[in-house]
């Protein structure tokens, strides 16, 4: 098949975006990987007007516009979302996911969780509340690491949902990648749960029937135009966050997956655990999103796989060092994963998922109908347990200091480039200081 491209220099299949899936061959893949290296040098020149900018602020209202845009699409500036501040990246002008098999369902792994479980309405509602908590125990985890406290008193806020979706947890969010080599690496290649690690598929893998999660043959790449998706690009994805806004209260924070920021892209940025930048990570909320099959706003490209197309990935991407960092925080990775199968949680846990993260008043009028539900609740043959006192995880103590000397170590400066910072989000950071450490420090 001949790729066509589009407006942007960019391919596209179909004339126009549906839910059918269109075939690519290897020689195809290679030809995109090409069009990346033009993706690449796009996005170099719009840090070169980020540059330009820096050395010359105001150059007249004509110019401002233009300015904006290119701060927001490239490295360092600092962004107000509806759920906090995150730092960019480096923005590309499309989006893509990368999956090993054709499945049948393609939706995010808190939705996957419950349809496994056939849990709907008011059970799924708990459930979610559930992963909800184990992300705050998460959150309460990764703090006692120097690094974490350090970034919001000095950097940004901690998109700690995204960040805990990115080290295993089940959340309402999607993974999207603004570079289709990750998300080529993802389409061809196989977590190894024991190992933390990613290896190539080989014909054991996909030389299988189709099952009833998909057809293992093939793998998937879904794609998207920024514009179309990005919560910063200003086009249909904005508008749509408006009128959505609008129907609702005049909150000024939402919760990252409590349902109103549904199909928007969001660039998770740096953050102080580096495998979201990696893979140049956004997260795509999809609490009640229709699954990408049924998204038009997705074209869906299908490929056959093969072990050499596999390992040549694969070493394209340096063993997966490209995409998945080994990093300090892998070696707390038993701890993490006890907290991703917890039944017990603190009434602070119930309170942040309550209130933070919006569990359904719909089903829930009061934190004490809330409590009172999720203390019948029972997962996989296990009761859920709601304490007053916290829940704490032991990490012993050498390996807490081996792990914070990994991250002390890092040039944060160096890695990130140059932040961008209005006054009120100075002043944040300021204050955000003043009450982590209780004073302002270097």
């Amino acid at each position: 098949m001949k790729l066509r491209t589009d407006s942007s220099g960019w391919f596209a299949i179909g004339d126009t975006f549906s839910n059918d899936y269109f075939e690519i061959s290897e020689a195809n893949i290679d030809e995109i990987l090409q069009r990346c290296l033009q993706d690449d040098i796009w996005a170099e020149g719009v840090n070169k007007a980020v540059e330009r900018y820096d050395n010359n602020p105001w150059r007249g209202t004509a110019q401002w516009f233009s300015d904006m845009i290119s701060l927001m699409n490239g490295s360092g500036t600092l962004v107000d979302y509806p759920f906090g501040t995150g730092i960019t990246f480096q923005s590309r002008r499309h989006f893509f996911r990368g999956e090993p098999e054709k499945y049948w369902i393609s939706d995010a792994g808190l939705c996957r969780a419950c349809r496994k479980r056939k849990l709907t309405g008011k059970s799924a509602e708990l459930y979610k509340a559930v992963a909800d908590m184990r992300v705050c125990q998460f959150k309460k985890f990764i703090w006692r690491f120097h690094i974490v406290p350090y970034w919001e008193a000095k950097i940004s806020d901690v998109n700690y949902k995204a960040l805990a979706q990115h080290y295993g947890f089940e959340t309402a969010l999607l993974d999207l990648t603004n570079d289709f080599r990750v998300a080529l690496f993802f389409a061809t290649c196989k977590y190894i749960w024991e190992k933390d690690t990613f290896e190539p598929l080989t014909r054991e893998d996909f030389e299988r029937e189709p099952d009833e999660y998909g057809d293992p043959r093939y793998g998937v790449i879904f794609h998207s135009p920024n514009w179309m998706l990005d919560f910063l690009n200003g086009g249909v994805a904005t508008i749509g966050m408006g009128q959505r806004f609008s129907q609702n209260s005049k909150k000024n924070y939402y919760s990252i997956d409590g349902g109103v920021l549904d199909g928007v892209a969001f660039q998770i940025g740096y953050q102080p655990f580096y495998r979201c930048q990696y893979q140049s990570g956004f997260a795509f909320p999809m609490r009640n999103e229709k699954p990408l099959q049924e998204n038009t706003r997705f074209e869906k490209l299908v490929f056959k796989h093969s072990e050499e197309l596999s390992s040549r990935v694969f070493e394209m991407m340096k063993g997966g060092e490209l995409v998945f960092p080994n990093e300090g925080i892998s070696k707390a990775l038993p701890v993490l994963r006890d907290i991703q199968k917890s039944v017990l949680f603190s009434e602070d846990d119930a309170l942040q998922a309550y209130e933070i993260d919006e569990a359904s008043r719909e089903h829930f009028p009061t934190f004490d109908d809330f409590l009172r539900d999720l203390r019948t609740l029972i997962i996989d043959g296990q009761q859920i347990q709601i304490q007053k006192e916290e829940v704490t995880y032991k990490l012993r103590r050498p390996e807490m200091r081996r792990i914070n000397k990994l991250y002390d170590q890092k040039n944060l400066g160096k890695m990130i480039g140059r932040v961008h910072y209005t006054a009120p989000q100075r002043r944040r950071r300021e204050e955000r200081c003043r009450q982590i450490y209780g004073r302002l420090i270097d």
